[in-house]
């Protein structure tokens, strides 16, 4: 017994001092990554129940943000507000002139009950998004309350998509 451990420690010392683990320390590269990735963790759960919106991890680096938050961080950096400007400009144009062309393109409800879904499908869609925008601009969404909540949490659509096939539209 004595001979392994002899043989274990000469092992030991003589490895070069870079191979020799220094993990258990607090300087350590194990002990830093727990450290950090416990602090973000804690930080993200305690933002997500300001907002009233369950913890459901940590998502991975490098997903695609989409557009608006890396035009967002550029304007910072850069001083310019006209790229996002123009970003948001466009979709709400897009988005606006798409809904209304649906409800447009619909028969008007009359004595036609098939007509008068396929109408109103278009037509709850189309008043959501100017409603939502309406409410996004007016900070009504996505704004920050005194106390940290977002404000766009507060005001859930409530209608599913059977009420839209039924021909259902109620404002809460």
């Amino acid at each position: 017994m004595l001979k392994r451990f002899a043989l274990v420690a000469a092992v030991v010392l003589a490895a070069p001092f870079s191979t020799r683990a220094h993990c258990d320390t607090l300087d350590g590269p194990e002990a830093k990554v727990v450290a950090d990735t416990w602090f973000f963790e804690t930080v993200v759960r305690v933002h997500r129940t300001g907002e009233g919106a369950p913890f459901t991890g940590l998502k991975p680096a490098g997903l695609d943000l989409g557009p608006a938050v890396p035009a967002a961080d550029q304007a910072l950096q850069t001083g310019d507000l006209a790229p996002v400007e123009k970003l948001l400009v466009a979709e709400l144009r897009e988005g606006l002139h798409h809904r209304f062309e649906l409800v447009r393109a619909r028969k008007a409800p009359a004595d036609d009950v098939a007509a008068g879904r396929a109408w109103v499908a278009a037509y709850v869609p189309f008043v959501h998004y100017v409603e939502g925008v309406h409410q996004s601009v007016k900070g009504g969404a996505g704004e920050h309350r005194e106390g940290g909540e977002h404000a766009g949490h507060a005001a859930q659509d409530h209608h599913g998509p059977g009420d839209v096939a039924q021909g259902e539209h109620r404002h809460e």
